[in-house]
């Protein structure tokens, strides 16, 4: 310790105490398949909260099939899918309160009277 400043010490900080920031969405080895062909092929990654995130690429690449996934309208082949720690298709109802999502063909029903 050092005389001059009595707030200062010699320990370090433990690295394993240090908050790291909690995934909103984590996705892990996720593969959907329908039938023989293979939509999604073990695609992981983790979107902290509180940042924005986008997908691109062609048509048939798998973005609304992985935004399906998500909104737990589809149950992946392999894999798991977070939304705040909640299991995307288990805890499906409870993930639609949290997200927003329009797709690109929206349903409507019809109330019959």
């Amino acid at each position: 310790m050092n005389m001059s400043d009595p707030f200062e010490t010699d320990q370090k900080p433990d690295p394993s105490l240090a908050a790291e920031p909690s995934a909103l969405v984590e996705i892990d080895h996720v593969t959907k398949s329908f039938g023989g062909k293979v939509a999604l092929r073990d695609i992981s990654f983790s979107v902290p909260s509180g940042q924005i995130c986008g997908l691109l690429g062609p048509n048939g690449a798998g973005k609304t099939t992985l935004f399906r996934l998500l909104m737990g309208i589809l149950k992946a082949t392999e894999g798991r899918l977070l939304i705040e720690n909640l299991d995307a298709f288990e805890d499906r109802v409870a993930v639609k309160r949290l997200i927003g999502f329009l797709p690109d063909e929206p349903v409507f029903y019809i109330r019959v009277a």
